[in-house]
Formats: structure tokens, sequence, C-alpha cells
């Protein structure tokens, strides 16, 4: 491995083999349903980004002269290719490397690369730090930058990551409701629909709305993305409902898909009992000339992480955060006895192993395991097997020739 790198030569070579950076980048933001425009990428340092909400800042000037250009190319690709947060998020990973350490890997070339990779490795950066700059790598084949060349990417593909277990983390810091919180949350509700039907101005907008964003979160399971999406449009209100009481449903977006191109709704049907809160929401929106595509949430999408949290505070005293309540819903859908394909429906995940570490904490699933092997002749043939240490000759008998072992 070089000890020394002539950096300030790399910078022409870089610049030669890039794509040229158009002079207009046009991304989606699917927070709002519209395209964004970056002008003039090329003359600027900072690049502004539309996500979730809020204005995020793309920051090449901390990047080296000799690999800026490089950089903002690959997050131009990026914003045609990936969605804006995943194109922010890599960006502010791959600064965790210096500009020797990036400029190496580079140079490195298919022949070395995995030498210098490994010895990388070893300095213990998170994973998505190196998944950054394998990105920037797979960049580089796709375009042949330098020694690069599309033959090349599956010797990229196959660079060692850390192991992280992507499912394991959903309870990493994570508290769960007791009992006495979630009775404490359903009283919450039912008190202010009765305050509501008493009197529909005895809340105040900012308080039903924390109520609104709460009540989708902890009766649903969304994110706080998809509860600050919600548009005027994804509300459909039946007032002609059995029992005068209104029918909403609601239409939430799938979000955080491994294939962004698969943008799937996600119809609910509120509790009949808590329905006029999205009531008064929905007319409350209407009054002040809310329609078609604007928001009922007037937040980002952290802000809505933020009141939830702050609402379940007044409540219970202590704050429960949205991913809380997100993992208790999950987990009480399966107590109550659902199975993989409609926990991921529930959910609105595409792959059934994301929800697999629910069934395992969970205790009624385990008692039907149970409760299926106890009435399995099999396994009860086997169990009496493995605890008595004997097999009778008639249970020999029935056992195929080559499961026969004689002494």
């Amino acid at each position: 491995m070089p000890t020394a790198l002539n950096i300030p030569s790399l910078s022409d070579r870089w610049d030669r083999g890039l794509p040229p950076l158009p002079e207009v980048i046009r991304y989606f933001d699917n927070f709002t349903s519209s395209y964004v425009f970056i002008d003039q990428p090329s003359s600027v340092d900072v690049w502004p980004l539309h996500f979730d909400g809020r204005t995020h800042n793309l920051h090449f000037e901390k990047f080296d002269v000799t690999i800026r250009n490089l950089a903002k190319s690959w997050c131009a690709f990026l914003l045609g290719e990936r969605s804006p947060s995943t194109t922010f998020t890599h960006e502010r990973n791959l600064r965790s490397f210096s500009t020797q350490e990036i400029t190496r890997c580079l140079l490195a070339g298919p022949r070395e690369i995995t030498l210098h990779w490994n010895a990388l490795r070893a300095l213990s950066y998170r994973m998505n730090d190196y998944s950054a700059l394998q990105s920037v790598l797979h960049f580089c084949c796709k375009f042949s930058v330098g020694e690069w060349s599309p033959k090349y990417s599956s010797i990229i593909s196959q660079l060692p990551l850390p192991r992280v277990d992507n499912f394991a983390k959903k309870w990493l810091n994570e508290d769960v409701l007791s009992v006495q919180d979630e009775i404490a949350i359903i009283k919450y509700f039912d008190e202010l629909s009765t305050s509501l039907r008493t009197d529909p101005n005895s809340i105040s907008d900012q308080d039903l709305e924390c109520a609104g964003m709460l009540q989708s979160n902890f009766q649903f399971a969304v994110r706080p993305k998809q509860i600050a999406m919600l548009e005027m449009n994804n509300l459909r209100i039946w007032l002609g409902a059995a029992l005068g009481v209104p029918e909403i449903h609601i239409t939430f977006l799938m979000i955080k898909q491994r294939d962004s191109g698969k943008v799937l709704p996600l119809p609910r049907c509120i509790k009949s009992d808590w329905s006029i809160i999205f009531l008064q929401l929905h007319r409350r929106a209407t009054d002040k000339n809310l329609h078609g595509t604007d928001h009922i949430f007037n937040c980002s999408a952290d802000d809505c992480a933020r009141l939830i949290a702050d609402t379940t505070e007044r409540i219970l005293g202590r704050r429960a955060k949205a991913t809380t309540l997100r993992h208790n819903a999950a987990q009480q859908f399966v107590d109550a006895g659902g199975n993989e394909e409609e926990l991921a429906e529930f959910l609105g995940q595409v792959h059934l192993n994301s929800g697999l570490r629910y069934f395992r904490s969970s205790g009624a699933q385990a008692e039907r395991l149970n409760r299926a092997l106890g009435n399995s002749p099999t396994y009860a043939r086997i169990a009496k097997i493995a605890r008595d240490r004997f097999i009778s000759p008639s249970e020999l008998e029935e056992l195929k020739g080559d499961q026969h072992i004689g002494g």
C-alpha cells in the first residue's frame, strides 16, 4: 500500500472521466409529490435538497477540491436514481472518510481494491459509511472513471460490509408500552372524543392535530412521515353510516421500500369511537380552504415525530417516541394471532422477514406453536422417544429400511 499520494495531480484525472453536470438537476420530492430543481450545480458548492417537509443541504465545500467534482457528479447521479433523502445520507456518510482514504480506494483499481478495502475496514467506521464509499466506487465503474469500468462492478459488490442485523435494531433503545400506558392513551382518545361531541370547539387546533397524529401512529402503526404526508384527498368520509356514526377511511402511502418505484396505498378505517377526531380535523381544514393535495397537518416529518412524543409525555408523564408506538402496535397485532403476510400488510412492508422479530418475542405465538406441535403425531412420537430413550419394535418396523441402524 502506498504511503504517500500526489493528490493535487489527481483532480484532472477524475474530471476528465466524469460525466458532465447538467445545467439543471431535477429530482422528485415524494413528500410534496412534485419535482424540485437545482440550478447551475457546477458553480455552487452547497445544494439545497427538499424532502420530508424540510430543506437540507449537500455541503460539497467540505470535500477537498481534488474530489469535489467527483462528489458532485456522484450526487447528481444518485438524485436521478435514488431518493433525495438517500442522497443526503450518502453524502454526509462519505464525509466520514478523509480525502486520503477516499483517494486510495479510487486509485487502487480492481486488482488492489480488496487490500485497501480490508485496511479501511480495520478502522471500524459505521456500516453506512462503507456503503456510501461503495456507492462511489459503483459510480466510477458505471462511468469508467479512472481505471474502473462496468465489468468491475461485481468486484465492488463483493466487498464486505460490517454485519448488521437490520431487523434486530428495531428493538435497540426502544421502550415498550405497558398495559397502563395503553389504557391511558385509550382513555385520552375516549375523553377527547366525548368533548368534541359535546362542544366541537372545546379543543384547540394544535391539540386536535396532535391527537390526530397520535391516533394514526397508535392505531395504524404508521411512521411520522406517512402521517405528515397525508393530503385532503386521502380522507373519505361517509356521514350516513350505521348508527349515525361517520365512517372515515384514510389512505396512507407506503414508504422506505427497497424498490422506490413502488408507491402503494395503505387504506385504513378509523375506529368508529374516535372518528369524531378526524371529522373535526377535516372540517377545520376545509374552513381554512384546504383541499385536494394540501396537507392536513402543516408540519414536517421531524415535527410530526416531536409532536407525537410531546403528546405522549402529557398523557403518560414520560416521552414515548413514534417508533415505540409502531413497534407496540406490531407486537399487539402478532399477539392477537396475525400471521406474517397480515403483519407485513399492516405495517406497509413488502418483505415478510421484516417482521419476524415480533413473532420471536410473542408469547402468544409460542403457545400456538407448542399447541400445534402437541397435536402432531410425528412430533409426539419423537418427543416420546427422546424422553424414554427407547423405541419399540412396532415403531421401528414403521420406519423405512435406510433409517434402521444395526449394532
